[in-house]
C-alpha cells in the first residue's frame, strides 16, 4: 500500500496548494492534479486486488491439478 499512500499524499498537497493559490487558473490546475493523483492510487488498489484474485485462482488450478493426479 506504500505507493497508495504516496499517491493520497501527492493528491492533499496538491489540494493544500490549491487552497492558498491565488489565480483561478492555478487552484484549478492544482485541483486536477489532485484529482489524478486520486485516480492513480484508485487503479493502483484495483490492480492490485486484480494480481491477487489471479494468484488465488493460480493456487486453485494447482492445487486441483495436484489432487488430480
Amino acid at each position: 500500500m506504500r505507493k497508495v499512500s504516496e499517491y493520497r499524499q501527492h493528491a492533499d498537497e496538491c489540494r493544500t496548494l490549491a487552497r492558498r493559490a491565488r489565480a483561478p487558473e492555478h487552484r484549478d490546475m492544482l485541483l486536477n492534479m489532485a484529482a489524478t493523483w486520486d485516480s492513480l492510487a484508485e487503479e493502483r488498489i484495483k490492480s492490485r486486488a486484480r494480481r491477487q484474485r489471479i494468484a488465488n485462482l493460480e493456487r486453485t488450478v494447482q492445487t486441483d491439478r495436484l489432487n488430480h493426479r
